[in-house]
């Protein structure tokens, strides 16, 4: 539940205009996957990491990194 409220306030205040996926790719089993990307906003651009699960038949985001370039 915070982590939803950190990441709300902080998309209130850097609204995304585009993304664009670098790379990504998964494991062999399919079971983790990831995207690596630059999201522009309008306070700047940031590179984006994403980190997807597997459970229970569903992929879940499990880690999300922001970083200012």
């Amino acid at each position: 539940t915070q982590a939803e409220m950190v990441l709300r306030d902080w998309f209130a205040k850097n609204n995304p205009k585009d993304y664009d996926a670098e790379h990504s790719g998964n494991s062999s089993g399919s079971a983790v996957a990831y995207s690596i990307g630059q999201l522009a906003t309008a306070t700047g651009k940031y590179r984006v990491y994403m980190l997807f699960k597997q459970r229970d038949g569903k992929m879940f985001l499990a880690e999300l990194r922001i970083e200012k370039l």
